[in-house]
């Protein structure tokens, strides 16, 4: 299930097999008085926290529990004005006039296209933007990275951006053009799970088509957050599998992270208390 269809148990609406949380009674197996289609398979398991009606978000701007996913609202006015947006620009930008913007702020519900529309016109996942916070630090923007890889017998390490996306625990990976922009370079998506607060593992694939790359990832985040130091496997040109060094920094010593692992088979020095640029 897609992250931004799950919320919070507790921060959402009471979800009865059959019916709908928005129309309190009146449900029938068949749907809801809103006209949706019926649901009630998929509620039946509560530890599964789902969207009261389908086609729409959490009542974000109206949670049970204050602190969950509450003033989303708040935190859109607060972005469209940073963004030196009227509502009714904003409005125009996801296809709505500017009352519905001005309800929105208000704390009207978000329906699911205007959701994931704002969330990507401030370049925010949907738990951003809906205020789900959770224990690992803020890790969405442009990162560099560094893998260690091989051609024809001749080791280098390939460099290039890395634009991330955090939505709670997972981060969505896309690989934006490389420095060199001479060098061959293909386009490539991918995701990562934080586990137990210092480990992503994930996977990797080529966005271009014609391109079978793809892979996994295991990464060891530092605890300052800023950096990340780990492995890649995946095919290689000849559909044999290959492995290499791989190192994510806010900062310009991606590259050199990967070349001391590659010297020091993965061992470096004083990770854990290596100082990174903030």
């Amino acid at each position: 299930m897609p992250l931004w269809l799950s919320i919070i148990h507790d921060a959402a609406p009471e979800i009865r097999p059959g019916g709908c949380s928005r129309s309190g009674k009146g449900s029938t197996e068949t749907g809801c008085r809103h006209h949706h289609a019926p649901f009630s398979r998929l509620c039946l398991d509560r530890r599964i926290s789902l969207i009261a009606c389908p086609g729409t978000l959490p009542p974000w701007g109206r949670a049970r529990r204050a602190g969950v996913v509450s003033g989303t609202g708040e935190r859109i006015a607060k972005l469209r004005k940073d963004a030196g947006l009227s509502q009714a620009e904003l409005g125009q930008q996801i296809g709505v006039d500017q009352k519905r913007i001005s309800r929105i702020e208000a704390g009207a519900e978000l329906a699911l296209a205007e959701g994931l529309r704002l969330a990507g016109i401030f370049e925010l996942s949907p738990s951003e933007l809906a205020g789900i916070t959770t224990q690992s630090p803020p890790l969405s923007g442009v990162w560099n990275a560094a893998w260690q890889m091989a051609h024809e017998g001749v080791e280098h390490v390939d460099t290039r951006q890395l634009r991330i996306a955090q939505d709670g625990r997972i981060l969505h990976l896309h690989g934006v053009q490389k420095r060199d922009a001479a060098a061959e370079c293909h386009s490539w998506v991918g995701e990562m799970r934080l586990w137990d607060s210092d480990i992503f593992i994930g996977w990797y694939t080529a966005s271009d088509g014609f391109v079978r790359y793809k892979g996994s990832l295991y990464l060891s985040l530092h605890p300052h957050g800023r950096a990340m130091i780990g492995t890649w496997a995946g095919l290689g040109y000849a559909g044999q599998i290959i492995r290499g060094w791989a190192a994510i920094t806010r900062d310009d010593r991606a590259e050199r992270l990967v070349r001391e692992m590659s010297r020091t088979e993965g061992r470096v020095q004083g990770w854990s208390k290596l100082k990174l640029e903030s």
